[in-house]
């Protein structure tokens, strides 16, 4: 595998990851702003 192969193969691994992860955050559903600041109140 050249360097060049082996970089595209990362950066696609990232990708799938990062939209992955934008997905799940898309059907957890913040509802308000006060839900993203506060993390909803369930911290801890």
């Amino acid at each position: 595998m050249t360097p060049e192969s082996l970089n595209r193969v990362v950066v696609g691994v990232y990708c799938a990851l990062l939209l992955g992860s934008a997905a799940w955050v898309a059907r957890q559903g913040q509802r308000t702003a006060t839900d993203y600041f506060l993390a909803g109140r369930h911290v801890g």
